[in-house]
């Protein structure tokens, strides 16, 4: 003769990241007699309710703690998502090709970005539009805005040899 049992758990009274271990006791009475099994339940993280979900995969994200602005760069689709932690408010820029990195400017202001091709874009963050293009001579694995007027790349390919670095004022 055999049985079906079933156990349910009231989650609600479980904590996030508490752990709980127990018994099952079944009183039986076969041969063998009464016997135990082992539950363990581990509560799994709450996402609280201001996690906002991403569309598409994530290539970079530069977060400047000043201005409270995180940029975040996806594909598919291919977007530039400008998030201000201070008002929780998001902004979003489609773009025409793959970012591969972003950097933010010290104010939050600007940003560039370096694309899955040999080149970059410079944004204007308030505007939330790409003010102008360059040509490079490599595909920018990672980038960084400097206050000068200058990016600084390092290349995708022979990353170990040199940086890039590129005048966005001429």
């Amino acid at each position: 003769y055999s049985t079906t049992i079933t156990a349910s758990l009231n989650y609600d009274k479980i904590t996030p990241g508490q752990d709980l271990s127990g018994t099952l006791q079944l009183n039986s009475n076969s041969i063998t007699g009464d016997f135990a099994i082992a539950v363990h339940v581990s509560a799994n993280a709450v996402i609280p309710s201001v996690v906002r979900q991403i569309s598409g995969i994530v290539t970079d994200a530069e977060y400047n703690h000043e201005a409270g602005i995180m940029a975040i760069c996806t594909k598919s689709p291919n977007s530039l998502i400008v998030f201000n932690t201070s008002s929780n408010e998001s902004d979003i820029i489609q773009l025409g090709k793959i970012p591969n990195c972003v950097s933010l400017s010290e104010d939050g202001y600007t940003a560039v970005i370096g694309w899955s091709t040999p080149s970059v874009s410079y944004i204007d963050i308030d505007d939330l539009e790409i003010t102008e293009d360059f040509t490079i001579d490599c595909v920018p694995y990672d980038i960084v805005l400097g206050e000068n007027g200058w990016c600084y790349i390092t290349p995708a390919v022979d990353q170990w040899v040199y940086f890039r670095s590129l005048n966005l004022n001429s």
